[in-house]
């Protein structure tokens, strides 16, 4: 099991924040993820949430992504995924919220 990695920094001179997840993204994992979502958007920034190092994803994880959308939009905050692994891409697909999450 690799366990869930979350870091965060400010990108394109700290208009933007970026959240990376690596390792695997499952109920718990999420869970402490939304902890950090409450602090991104305290940020007040746009949001870019780099899934390149994630290599499980649950319907735990794409309820997570959701709610992060939806927070950013309620918040007024652009949105945007990047590094999307292929088996993620899959199980997005799948549930059929792909399009849901892919930037407007």
């Amino acid at each position: 099991m690799q366990y869930l990695d979350v870091s965060t920094d400010d990108i394109d001179d700290g208009t933007r924040t970026r959240v990376r997840l690596s390792g695997e993204i499952d109920a718990i994992a999420a869970a402490r993820a939304a902890h950090t979502a409450d602090d991104l958007l305290a940020r007040g920034r746009p949001v870019l949430v780099d899934l390149g190092g994630v290599t499980f994803m649950d319907s735990s994880g794409v309820s997570f992504l959701i709610q992060l959308r939806r927070s950013c939009e309620r918040a007024g905050l652009d949105w945007q995924l990047t590094g999307v692994p292929a088996q993620v891409e899959r199980v997005l697909s799948i549930l059929g919220v792909d399009d849901l999450l892919r930037t407007p």
